[in-house]
């Protein structure tokens, strides 16, 4: 997925934020606030709507939430060339894609990002993405006092292997984090480690360290599940993370603009068959392999006349086309590429269930947009058993012939997929973007409380 570089101008955001959000001029002397005071949260992302990955919706929901409890927050993201959609709240700094998922990546210095820091006057900054544009907001967090909060969102040690990229870009990014404060050490260290992988040696530990460092700049950690504690770089730190499940706005209606998409997405599909969700990037990360080797082994031989919607784009969908093809499942699987969230969400009250074969995630948002819809998920996961729970709003399958034979199970029983389907839309219902705001900003009032005690900024 491509994304065209915008037309902002890092000169103009100052006018930009001042016009938007009316913020009055940087003060010369820290304001007096309580700790129980709204307070001013600048969000940092390198991923947020209309990208459709979890790091995006996982940021729109927590500026919704943050506002609908009074707190004063915008988000810094980078350009798209579709923003017909932004609220005044995001900000848009220049982006080019990148080698990694073709995701921007954003043309911002710590320099450039001062002025826009300036003018916020943020009390917390709250980094989604270890990123240049999460570099930059760390630059200035640590240079002016700001306390720093990250989110730690993506299992960057096993996504590796999908994305040979990320090779290079840990070392990269260490460099970059550290240079200023130890130019000679942080050379030494990227450079033998870039030699060390270039001639096809492990680098795991290397990198697990590297990663572990950039997580030191932060004052508070927060994860969306107890799998990030168990997985490096967190699993082996001393400095404790918040576990705070990120939550999904309940209602996205579909606007005129994504009509056509929902009508062509519905031309793929036979209305007279039942209809199996997979939604995620066809990667090799995300499990779509293991899904169509269940299907043809486990799940076609009961029940010959379903369909597996793919929903979700990326640079491999021609490998498993073909590979839909050699097993035989060309006239099982539609591709229906990338959707808008408020399709997505429509397509999926129309399935019968939700299939997530990855072992990499974190949470999963879809699963949630899924109990959302109404429909239960099954997982391979055994470590997201706080996100579907067993029996209760799905299934979590340990093998893959588990997974197709819970896949069989749910096409053949109706009212359990009902009843899965009830409970879990209720438990996510109730765990608004409100609730899941208010429980991150007592992590803002930790990292205020220990930035600066017995006062407030």
């Amino acid at each position: 997925m491509g994304h065209a570089h915008g037309p902002l101008r890092m000169s103009r955001f100052p006018a930009l934020i001042s016009m938007s959000l009316r913020l009055t001029p940087v003060q010369t002397r820290p304001r007096k606030r309580g700790m129980n005071d709204p307070m001013r949260v600048l969000i940092v992302s390198d991923s947020y709507p209309p990208l459709p990955d979890g790091v995006a919706q996982s940021t729109a929901a927590l500026l919704a939430g943050l506002t609908e409890i009074g707190h004063q927050a915008a988000v810094v993201a980078p350009s798209h060339r579709n923003t017909a959609n932004d609220s005044p709240r995001v900000h848009r700094v220049r982006s080019v894609p990148a080698v990694i998922a073709d995701y921007p990546l954003s043309l911002i210095t710590p320099r450039g990002f001062r002025p826009l820091g300036h003018r916020f006057r943020p009390d917390v900054v709250h980094i989604q993405t270890l990123a240049p544009l999460g570099f930059a907001a760390a630059v200035y967090c640590r240079r002016y006092g700001v306390p720093a909060v990250l989110s730690w969102h993506t299992d960057v040690i096993e996504y590796r292997t999908a994305h040979r990229a990320l090779n290079f870009a840990i070392p990269a990014l260490h460099g970059l984090w550290n240079w200023r404060e130890r130019p000679g050490r942080t050379a030494a260290e990227v450079g033998a480690v870039a030699a060390k992988s270039l001639a096809g040696r492990d680098v795991t530990p290397e990198h697990v360290r590297m990663l572990d460092s950039a997580v030191g700049f932060f004052d508070e950690v927060i994860v969306p599940s107890r799998k990030c504690l168990l997985r490096p770089p967190l699993h082996e730190t001393d400095r404790p993370a918040a576990v705070i499940p990120t939550a999904v706005a309940g209602d996205v209606p579909m606007t005129a603009a994504d009509l056509p998409a929902y009508q062509a997405a519905q031309a793929k599909l036979d209305p007279a068959r039942t209809t199996i969700a997979f939604v995620g990037r066809p990667s090799p990360e995300k499990g779509l392999e293991d899904l169509f080797e269940a299907l043809q082994r486990f799940v076609l031989p009961a029940h010959p006349r379903i369909q597996l919607a793919v929903i979700g784009s990326y640079r491999g969908d021609e490998r498993y086309r073909r590979l839909a093809t050699e097993m035989g499942l060309e006239d099982t699987v539609r591709f229906l590429g990338a959707l808008p969230n408020s399709v997505v969400r429509a397509l999926l009250r129309d399935c019968a269930l939700l299939a997530h074969p990855s072992l990499t995630e974190t949470q999963g948002i879809v699963l949630t947009e899924a109990a959302l819809a109404g429909i239960p998920a099954i997982v391979m996961d055994t470590d997201l058993g706080e996100t579907v729970r067993h029996g209760e709003t799905g299934i979590v399958a340990e093998t893959l012939e588990s997974f197709g034979h819970g896949i069989t199970g749910l096409l053949s029983d109706e009212p359990l997929r009902q009843k899965l389907g009830d409970v879990a839309r209720e438990q996510a219902l109730a765990y608004t973007p409100a609730v899941f705001a208010g429980r991150v900003a007592e992590v803002y009032r930790s990292a205020l409380a220990a930035k600066r005690p017995g006062t407030a900024r």
